[in-house]
C-alpha cells in the first residue's frame, strides 16, 4: 500500500522531508508520496516578500545546520553522507560561491540567501527523485489550504488552486502561524500608519521611514522578533527615537549559545533523562522569549517595561497610543509593533470538527501530547499528525532555531 504525506507550507522543515525522502528513495526505502502546500513561494517567510523579516537580517544559527543536520550515525553511513549533496556546502559549490564564503571567515547569511538555499534544496530534491525513477515522489501545489477533514484514516486536504482533495495518511504542519491581532484590531483602523505587527513592520519601509525623530515607538514582544525589530529601529534612527520594550518578562533575556546547550538540538539523546520542569526551563532559556546574541547589544539601548498589556487603545487627548496595563499605570507611545501573539495552532481553525477533536484549543494541553518524534498522541492507528511544536515529551533533532 502506497502512503500519502501531506506538508503544509514550504519551509526549512518541509523542504527537509522531501530532501530526506527523496534520499532514502534512491537506496530503495519506503517513502510516502509528499504533497507539499505551500500559498505563496518556496521560504517565502524568509526571503522577505510576505513580512516576518525584509530578508537582509542575518540568520541566528550556523549556516551548517542546514537541512541534513545533525547527519546522525543511526542513519546509517550511507544515507548521512548521501544527504551531504543538499546540504549548505554543496549549495555554495554548485554557484561559485564556497571559496569566497570560506575566505569571509564563514559568515552567517542573509535570511534572503538562506531562502535561496532551501529553494535550490527543493529543487534538487524533486529532481534528484526524478533522475532515481521516482517522479511522481513529491508534488508541489502553489496554492493555500482551505479545510483539513477527516475521511476514515485519512486526512483530506482541501487547497484553493486545487480541483479536488488530496487524502493522506499523514500530515506535517509547519510555521509560526499568522499574528493574533486581536488586541490591536480597532487601534490598527483608528490609527493607521502607528501600528505594525511582527509580520508587516518589515514590508511596510514607507511607514516605518515616516516615524518622527523623537518619537517613542513601544515593541510589544519577548523574543526574536522584537528583538530583530529593535535592532531595525536602532539602526534606522541612530537612538533619537525612545524604544521601549513590553513584555511580562523582568528583564531581556539572552540565548544560551553553549556547548552544553546546543548539543541538545544536535544530539537530544538525554531530553529523556530531564524532568517535565528541566524541559520547560531549556526551552525558555534557549528558544522562546530569548535573544540571539546578534541582537544582544542593539537591544541594550532600549528601555524595558515589565507590563502584561490587557488591551490597547487609542489615545483620546491626542495622536498616540496606550497601552493598558494589568495594575500598572497606561503607558503612552507615538507608534506601537505588536511583536506578539503568533498562533501555534493557526490550522486548527481550519479543521473540519472531526480534526479538531484531536487537536486541543490550548497550545499548553497539545504541547503534552507532543511525542518524541513531534507527532500528537492520541490519534487512530495509521493517522499521523506532526506538529513544529516543542512539547515536553518531544525530541529537538531538528527544531532549527533561526
Amino acid at each position: 500500500m502506497t502512503h500519502h504525506l501531506a506538508i503544509i507550507g514550504a519551509g526549512p522543515k518541509g523542504i527537509a522531508i522531501c530532501a530526506r525522502a527523496a534520499l532514502l528513495a534512491s537506496i530503495g526505502k519506503a517513502v510516502p508520496q509528499i504533497a507539499v502546500f505551500e500559498k505563496q513561494q518556496a521560504a517565502a517567510q524568509w526571503n522577505g516578500s510576505c513580512g516576518y523579516t525584509d530578508g537582509q537580517q542575518r540568520l541566528g544559527t550556523s549556516p551548517e545546520k542546514d537541512v541534513g543536520y545533525p547527519y546522525p550515525q543511526n542513519w546509517g553511513p550511507t544515507v548521512a553522507r548521501r544527504m551531504q549533496r543538499f546540504s549548505w556546502q554543496a549549495f555554495n559549490v554548485q554557484k561559485g560561491a564556497y571559496t569566497d564564503w570560506i575566505d569571509r571567515g564563514r559568515p552567517q547569511p542573509l535570511h534572503r540567501e538562506w531562502a535561496e538555499y532551501l529553494t535550490w534544496v527543493l529543487d534538487e530534491a524533486r529532481e534528484f527523485a526524478r533522475h532515481v525513477g521516482h517522479g511522481n515522489l513529491i508534488t508541489v501545489y502553489d496554492s493555500e489550504v482551505t479545510e483539513i477533514g477527516l475521511a476514515g484514516s485519512m486526512w483530506t486536504i482541501t487547497s484553493s488552486n486545487t480541483s479536488h482533495s488530496q487524502v493522506a495518511n499523514g500530515l506535517v504542519v509547519t510555521g509560526h502561524g499568522e499574528v493574533d491581532v486581536t488586541p490591536i484590531k480597532q487601534v490598527m483602523s483608528s490609527r493607521p500608519g502607528r501600528v505594525f505587527t511582527g509580520k508587516d513592520f518589515w514590508s511596510r519601509p514607507e511607514d516605518v521611514s515616516r516615524i518622527a525623530q523623537g518619537s517613542t515607538v513601544a515593541v510589544i514582544g519577548s523574543g526574536e522578533t522584537a528583538a530583530a525589530i529593535v535592532a531595525k529601529l536602532v539602526e534606522r534612527f541612530d537612538r533619537t527615537c525612545r524604544i521601549r520594550v513590553v513584555n511580562r518578562q523582568r528583564t531581556i533575556f539572552s540565548r544560551n549559545e553553549t556547548y552544553h546547550e546546543n548539543r541538545f538540538y544536535s544530539d537530544p539523546t538525554d531530553w529523556e533523562l530531564m524532568s517535565v520542569e528541566e524541559r520547560d526551563q531549556f526551552l525558555k532559556r534557549t528558544d522562546k522569549s530569548v535573544v540571539s546574541q546578534q541582537y544582544a547589544e542593539a537591544v541594550s539601548y532600549a528601555e524595558h517595561l515589565r507590563l502584561q498589556v490587557v488591551s490597547v487603545e487609542a489615545d483620546p487627548k491626542g495622536p498616540g497610543i496606550l497601552l493598558k496595563a494589568s495594575g500598572a499605570s497606561d503607558v503612552s507611545a507615538d507608534y506601537i509593533v505588536w511583536a506578539a501573539g503568533f498562533d501555534p495552532l493557526w490550522f486548527r481553525g481550519r479543521m473540519t470538527p472531526a480534526g479538531r477533536a484531536y487537536v486541543s484549543a490550548d497550545p499548553q494541553v497539545v504541547r503534552r501530547k507532543i511525542e518524541y518524534d513531534l507527532g500528537v498522541a492520541g490519534l487512530p492507528d495509521n493517522l499521523k499528525l506532526h506538529l513544529p511544536i516543542p512539547g515536553r515529551g518531544g525530541r529537538l533533532a531538528g527544531l532549527a532555531r533561526s
